[in-house]
């Protein structure tokens, strides 16, 4: 029993460390651009787009990257995006971490707050 527990638990961390790998590399080339944020579909809320380009990062109403409600900045590194949209927007500030991320999807979590908040996005642009 303690070695199939053992084999479990390297497989399981094997596992995570590929996947880890495998969204380090397109973290980088496939974030800048337009993302939507995919709410609900109980949200009667309008859709919120989410703009990364050259380090600053904007949340719109729409793609274009008009009607800007928020706004700051952005590092992006292997597995993660720091943001930071200042003191009055602090539960979207921090590292947050790159679950999974291609050309058509993005999900983040960020556990910096005291709790865990996590984003799907579908790629616009």
């Amino acid at each position: 029993m303690k070695r199939f527990l053992q084999t479990i638990t390297i497989l399981l961390v094997a596992t995570i460390v590929v996947s880890g790998f495998s969204a380090c590399k397109r973290t980088k080339t496939v974030l800048p651009g337009t993302w939507r944020l995919e709410r609900l579909k109980t949200s009667n809320l309008p859709y919120e787009y989410w703009i990364f380009q050259d380090g600053e990062v904007k949340i719109c109403t729409d793609p274009n990257g008009n009607n800007v409600t928020l706004s700051g900045t952005y590092i992006s590194t292997p597995s993660r995006i720091t943001m930071d949209f200042g003191p009055q927007f602090w539960y979207y500030n921090g590292k947050w971490r790159v679950i999974d991320i291609d050309n058509e999807i993005m999900r983040i979590a960020n556990f910096d707050n005291g709790g865990m908040l996590t984003r799907e996005f579908i790629k616009i642009e």
